[in-house]
C-alpha cells in the first residue's frame, strides 16, 4: 500500500514527471500533474531517468533531471 501511495503522490502534488527521449534529437518531455500539459525537456537538461522531476522554463520548455 505504501509503495502505491508513493507512485500516486507526485500527481497529487503536481510534481513534474519525466518521460525518456525516443529517438535521435528528442530530449524527452515532462507532464504537469495538475494541468496534464506536456513540455519538452531542454537540450541542456534532457530527461535521463523516467519519473525524475522537471521545472518549467516557459514557452512549453522544461529543465529535466
Amino acid at each position: 500500500m505504501r509503495l502505491q501511495f508513493l507512485f500516486f503522490l507526485p500527481a497529487v502534488l503536481a510534481w513534474w514527471n519525466c518521460e525518456l527521449p525516443i529517438g535521435t534529437g528528442d530530449n524527452g518531455r515532462c507532464i504537469d500533474g495538475t494541468t496534464g500539459n506536456w513540455d519538452a525537456c531542454s537540450a541542456s537538461n534532457p530527461c535521463r531517468v523516467q519519473g525524475n522531476g522537471c521545472s518549467p522554463q516557459g514557452s512549453r520548455i522544461a529543465n529535466c533531471s
